[in-house]
């Protein structure tokens, strides 16, 4: 299999990698959950219903990788992924999904590149089977 590290050094430069992406999503986690609580002392009501995170799986990551015609190096995951680490805000408003999105990237350490509504289809009708949610992308 091509895309398993085949060094020592590739190896411990792939579990380095994917340590500081795990370090990061539980870092926004706390931030996160520090906002919450934030948001209930200050507006009396919990806007977020659940925050669910991710990491995304080596097999996952080569896949991609290959289906967009990218060399399976750990420098083409770094640079042409952005979806390596995720998390999902799952709010019971839409105006709230905009106001967490606010606070996060008012935290001086984070960015927010992008938030997604996904209670939109393309043609611009909510879809009754999905909750209010958002999906905010960071810089590496």
């Amino acid at each position: 299999m091509d895309h398993v590290p085949k060094t020592y050094d590739q190896l411990e430069q792939w579990n380095s990698l994917m340590f500081l992406y795990s370090s990061a999503l539980k870092e926004i986690n706390v931030k996160i959950e520090i906002l919450n609580n934030e948001f209930v002392h200050i507006h009396n009501y919990t806007p977020i219903e659940h925050v669910k995170s991710r990491l995304k799986s080596a097999e996952s990551i080569v896949k991609k990788l290959k289906r967009h015609n990218y060399e399976v190096t750990i420098s083409n995951m770094t640079e042409r992924l952005s979806d390596i680490a995720g998390i999902r805000i799952i709010c019971s408003y839409t105006s709230d999904i905009y106001q967490i999105a606010d606070m996060i990237s008012g935290q001086s350490d984070v960015t927010v590149l992008y938030v997604k509504n996904f209670m939109r289809n393309s043609l611009d009708q909510p879809k009754s089977s999905l909750s209010r949610q958002a999906r905010g992308v960071f810089p590496r």
